[in-house]
């Protein structure tokens, strides 16, 4: 691949006659690419703006493009470098009419060598390429949710992790015909091309041909515990809660239970605030054996209180990959509300689980409406089950 002077996003007029020979990573046949195809080699990749839709059927994924760049742009958008036409001193799509005569394609059903990568490792270098991720999984927050919204056609961030503390975005377009396709439950292999939004990298899936998605998830917890103690020391900040059998499940919206801290304190925490609509998200434990626990206690807090949006609840049928088919009974305990104090945890008291029997989990549920101002902030912290 070239190396040409990049003017910042500044579009650099290519005057000299070269020709930038790739094979096509990703086309626009599924919709997560629009008027933009990306050509790879073994050494770097590119994004090229066309105007021409239903490229593929000339262009498309494994096929090498033979590319004459002089009277073509060059510019960084967002992050990424790409090579197009100009318009009001922008870089733009290459018109239709002038495609046939910059771009000349040759063989088809070349292999495109993804690189295997590790979520930690990406960075600019792998800019407009194909790379694969092993033993990764969506967060919790994300399963049973579509990739995207396609009745609005809205494009939405979704949350690849590995088993380790690693993250990345993996963006989906609203126009995508996988767009209203459900999020996968199970972990395994995630393969897409990597694009930046100024220094964030994100991932696009070409197609649902590029999830393998198959083994148990990381941190799944198959044998119930005895008792449970957990008070979030070491909790990851700003991310969905999905740590030693804990996750977050967020049935309504976007917003999920994120690892906050303070005053060195570490805990879970859930809000609406610069939501745009109703939130509804669970913290739901590990299985734990009730023949040896049968005793619930915990504290929560409240900030920025406007209404009470905590409650909890039990469960003896929860299954993560099904949580739908969940069915949970209230419990009654203390709470944090608009009279404890802001910050203040609050004691439960001993909560009674000794009429159920089995395997149980517990469920703290926030509720919440950014549109209607319902964002109390919610807390909760040593959680004793025994």
């Amino acid at each position: 691949m070239l190396t040409l002077a990049v003017n910042g996003v500044n579009p650099t007029y290519i005057n000299d006659d070269l020709i930038c020979v790739g094979i096509v990573a990703a086309d626009d046949k599924s919709g997560n690419f629009y008027k933009e195809i990306v050509l790879q080699d073994n050494t770097a990749g590119i994004s090229v703006l066309i105007d021409q839709s239903e490229y593929y059927t000339t262009y498309p994924i494994g096929r090498r493009v033979f590319i004459k760049l002089r009277g073509l742009y060059i510019a960084s958008v967002d992050g990424n470098i790409k090579i197009g036409s100009i318009e009001n001193g922008a870089l733009a799509r290459i018109p239709n009419t002038s495609i046939t005569s910059h771009f000349f394609p040759g063989k088809w059903n070349l292999e495109v060598t993804a690189k295997k990568k590790k979520l930690s490792q990406i960075n600019s270098t792998d800019i407009n390429t194909l790379v694969e991720f092993d033993t990764v999984q969506f967060q919790s927050a994300d399963i049973g949710k579509t990739f995207a919204d396609a009745i609005t056609q809205t494009d939405v961030n979704r949350y690849l992790q590995d088993c380790g503390s690693g993250t990345i975005i993996v963006r989906t377009s609203g126009f995508a015909n996988f767009a209203s396709s459900v999020i996968p439950c199970k972990g395994g292999m995630v393969r897409g091309v990597v694009q930046f939004y100024g220094s964030t990298a994100q991932i696009f899936l070409r197609n649902t041909e590029d999830l393998d998605m198959n083994i148990d998830r990381c941190g799944t917890i198959t044998v119930p515990f005895d008792t449970i103690e957990e008070n979030f020391t070491g909790i990851a900040a700003n991310v969905a809660v999905s740590d030693t059998g804990w996750l977050s499940m967020t049935i309504t919206g976007e917003k999920s239970w994120l690892g906050k801290s303070s005053g060195g304190n570490s805990y879970p925490e859930a809000t609406a605030y610069q939501s745009n609509g109703a939130v509804e998200t669970w913290l739901v434990s590990p299985p734990f054996d009730l023949t040896s626990a049968d005793t619930l206690s915990f504290e929560s807090a409240q900030s920025f209180w406007v209404q009470d949006g905590l409650s909890v609840w039990f469960s003896q049928n929860f299954d993560v990959c099904n949580p739908s088919a969940a069915t949970w009974v209230p419990l009654t305990c203390n709470l944090a509300t608009g009279t404890s104090g802001s910050n203040t945890f609050v004691p439960s008291g001993n909560v009674s689980l000794s009429g159920f029997t089995g395997t149980g989990f517990i469920g703290f549920k926030y509720v919440g409406n950014g549109a209607t101002g319902q964002t109390s902030n919610y807390r909760v912290d040593n959680v004793l089950i025994r």
